[in-house]
């Protein structure tokens, strides 16, 4: 399984895992994404798209494949939503029948775990399902683990676009992103 964990401004270490089934077969998907640039990884059997600023987008198959069904795989990438959209339709936008099941995101802790927990557990738009760290926000489950907080979109998904946004709001609302507005005039000052 392929896990990275680049450092965000935003955040510390987030990135999005997502689910898909389809007919396609490992053997065809990875020789039309080579044509379009993708690289192969032969040693993980994964196909990539890696950016300049360390930014990956990778596309790996279940280890074990259905033999008579769909083929699963797994995307992971540290890009930005818009990015991941622009590569994942550039790279599956061709099969008619794909099926997205999960998207999941993880990032790293900011603060303690005890004080994202109470953080948490008095946020009024949080249900607790466990006094452990386990939560719901609409339609995502939220888990806060020793070192991550893991959120989670499982079964009935739309469109992609849609649930990686809700995903990401939910992330906003538990690590909230500071803008200083006055540190946007001083680098527009250095600039000059």
């Amino acid at each position: 399984m392929s896990v990275f964990s680049v450092q965000n401004e935003k955040r510390g270490g987030q990135f999005f895992n997502i689910t898909v089934f389809t007919n396609i077969k490992p053997k065809l998907l990875f020789e039309n994404l080579t044509s379009i640039r993708f690289k192969i990884n032969l040693k993980s059997n994964e196909v990539y798209w890696k950016g300049e600023d360390e930014k990956q987008f990778i596309i790996s198959p279940f280890r074990h494949q259905n033999r008579n069904g769909l083929n699963g795989y797994r995307i992971y990438s540290n890009y930005p939503i818009s990015t991941i959209l622009y590569l994942f339709d550039g790279a599956l936008g061709w099969i008619h029948e794909l099926k997205v099941s999960g998207v999941e995101s993880e990032v790293s802790l900011t603060k303690t775990r005890k004080e994202h927990l109470n953080e948490m557990i008095s946020h009024p738009s949080l249900q607790m399902i466990d006094t452990r760290g386990i939560f719901i926000k609409d339609d995502i489950s939220i888990i806060l683990l020793q070192d991550k907080i893991v959120l989670q979109r499982r079964s009935k998904l739309k469109k992609l676009n849609n649930e990686l946004k809700k995903i990401e709001a939910a992330m906003d609302l538990l690590l909230p992103s500071k803008h200083d507005l006055f540190s946007f005039l001083e680098e527009d000052e250095k600039a000059v």
